[in-house]
């Protein structure tokens, strides 16, 4: 029985690392990557009227001065025209429910319900009341989040 030689078991897993065409993996047809590189997971995506945002995890975890991540993409053509938005919070954002292009609202750690409005020069963002507001406890996540209007 004849074996292969190890330089040849070497350089075809090499060959592959170092850029073969054929050893990049490719996103089936009809998908594409909209993001990539993101040091932060992103966890809940929800699109209305042609507006994309999604929701994720904070890049830096719960350590640092890091605010959890925050995209919008309004040009949905484009598939890499997405905006990071800085709410300002640190921790995590699980769920995100626009009801509007520029209004939405998110949930995620300390047992956060956060209202987003980009709608002016600015990004407004307020922190609404829940049973947990005022807790130092990132155990506490809000999970999903439903805002079937503004009010």
């Amino acid at each position: 029985m004849t074996s292969l030689p190890r330089r040849l078991l070497l350089c075809v897993p090499l060959a592959c690392a170092l850029g073969c065409d054929q050893c990049v993996p490719v996103p089936p047809s009809g998908l594409s990557v909209v993001h990539e590189s993101d040091p932060g997971a992103l966890l809940s995506v929800r699109a209305i009227d042609g507006t994309v945002w999604i929701a994720g995890g904070d890049p830096d975890g719960l350590d640092g001065p890091a605010t959890g991540t925050l995209l919008v993409d309004d040009d949905p053509t484009d598939e890499r025209d997405f905006v990071a938005l800085d709410t300002g919070l640190q921790g995590d954002f699980w769920w995100v429910d626009p009801i509007s292009p520029d209004v939405a609202y998110l949930g995620g750690t300390y047992g956060r319900v956060v209202r987003v409005d980009r709608s002016g020069t600015s990004l407004a963002v307020e922190e609404l009341t829940t049973p947990a507001s005022g807790q130092d406890d990132d155990g506490i996540i809000v999970f999903g989040v439903r805002a079937p209007g503004d009010d």
